[in-house]
């Protein structure tokens, strides 16, 4: 089953992404690993149905 919200620090990831991070900066920022933030990249694309990090930028800010 597929989730349909995404969470707190997902949310604060892509926030990140819509400023225009990379992988590593995030990482960096949030002090976890680039394979974490990209976990959590994957989900919110996942959970969204999201052909790209900017797609996914685009429908969360869409959702507000």
């Amino acid at each position: 089953m597929k989730r349909k919200t995404i969470t707190d620090r997902e949310r604060e990831v892509f926030s990140l992404v819509a400023q225009g991070l990379t992988t590593k900066e995030i990482a960096h920022r949030l002090r976890i690993s680039p394979s974490t933030v990209s976990v959590h990249i994957a989900r919110v694309l996942r959970t969204l149905d999201a052909r790209s990090r900017t797609h996914a930028v685009f429908l969360l800010y869409a959702s507000r």
